[in-house]
């Protein structure tokens, strides 16, 4: 997985993607926001800022209605770097991850291991994974698949199993998001499970801001027309982590030497990109028996981890055992001189499959996007790291 290198991204503003809730103006009336932004927002501003370092503008790029001759010359300029507006990148992204840059020596991890957040890469939960509220502290348990009980309906699959808390115990409620360091996903995906030590109260790596906006008509205000803007500001000293893999020489080297401000989100908010410490992916889990655990560090489409697509990925038949995951989110995201993307409802970072299979070659999914369609596999959604699970 050395193919791999991280990008950091550090806004300088708050960070403002909306999500897919529609909103309108003239009440009391909400633009909320998603975070991390969705892999398309990040996909896209990396190219943008490809595109500007070719020399090329990426109006004139994207501008679908201009055939001139110095158009294309344009895009013959930023194709190795870039590829075609028609086109994907020569170059994919992973997961969009938090971090801490310079933490990657220190022993300060993130929440679930240790009193402090400061970490050089930050998975989200596993879902799989709960804490619960004991006399000598919290503790993380992992949940198991189980027969639904006599008596409950869920919205399953037929065959597919509930997600049991372990001696029918409940989670508690109040604890705070929390992510899993390099290290404790390693052990994760081994099959053990991280220490919680963090403390009642501390400080948030992400914080909420409410701006202001004002609808315009004819660039005149249109009096009492107002919305709250939510947005997201990342705390001191944090970053996105992005890990990126160029498929050709070219793309691999404009990718080392990525730096420069671009701009985030529909709002065009400025962040700093550098190329990052190397910070490692973790490795596939040492697996036994013939069940396993498939984490997925991005959003995903509920088709694409389908038994049928997990089989053709695995190279053997592949049976969901269960699917440990929350409420999907609806991301969107917009495309290079067209517009808006069709909104899609995707599982969210963080959902794991309980799965079983006879031979199944597990290392071709680790590392890598199992998605079936060629843009979302180049926006690192179904990003997925296998590991270890007892029959």
């Amino acid at each position: 997985m050395n193919d791999w290198q991280m990008i950091d991204i550090q806004p300088l503003d708050v960070v403002g993607v909306r999500d897919g809730r529609p909103f309108d103006v003239g009440g009391t009336v909400h633009a909320r926001s998603v975070f991390p932004p969705p892999p398309w927002t990040i996909l896209g501003a990396l190219r943008t800022l490809l595109i500007e370092q070719a020399g090329v503008d990426p109006a004139l790029y994207g501008n679908r209605a201009d055939e001139s001759a110095q158009r294309r010359a344009c895009i013959e300029k930023a194709r190795e770097v870039a590829g075609t507006p028609d086109g994907l990148p020569p170059w994919m992204i992973g997961p969009v991850l938090l971090g801490c840059p310079g933490a990657a020596a220190r022993v300060d991890v993130t929440v679930g291991d240790s009193a402090s957040t400061r970490a050089a890469l930050m998975f989200p939960q596993p879902l799989d994974l709960e804490v619960f509220a004991e006399a000598a502290g919290r503790r993380v348990k992992r949940l198991r698949a189980a027969p639904l009980p006599d008596g409950y309906a869920a919205s399953l699959q037929p065959g597919l199993l509930m997600p049991v808390v372990p001696g029918g115990e409940r989670p508690d409620g109040d604890t705070p998001a929390w992510f899993l360091t390099p290290r404790s996903m390693e052990a994760y995906l081994a099959g053990g499970l991280p220490s919680w030590t963090a403390p009642d109260r501390q400080r948030p790596v992400f914080l909420g801001d409410a701006r202001i906006g004002v609808a315009l008509d004819s660039k005149v205000v249109r009096e009492g027309y107002l919305y709250v803007r939510h947005t997201v500001a990342l705390a001191p000293g944090y970053c996105l982590r992005v890990p990126v893999r160029g498929l050709t020489d070219r793309a691999r080297r404009a990718l080392s030497d990525l730096r420069g401000v671009l701009r985030l989100g529909g709002d065009g908010h400025a962040a700093r990109v550098s190329v990052g410490r190397d910070v490692s992916l973790p490795r596939c889990g040492e697996l036994v028996g013939r069940r396993a655990a498939i984490y997925f560090a991005s959003p995903t489409v509920l088709d694409d981890i389908s038994d049928e697509r997990l089989s053709s990925l695995a190279g053997a038949p592949v049976r969901t055992v269960a699917r440990m995951t929350r409420r999907g989110v609806s991301l969107g995201g917009w495309k290079m001189g067209i517009g808006p993307r069709v909104m899609k409802r995707l599982l969210p970072a963080g959902t794991v499959l309980h799965v079983e299979a006879e031979g199944a070659d597990w290392k071709r999914l680790h590392g890598m996007s199992v998605a079936a369609d060629d843009e979302d596999r180049a926006a690192g959604l179904g990003f997925a790291l296998v590991g270890r699970l007892e029959d």
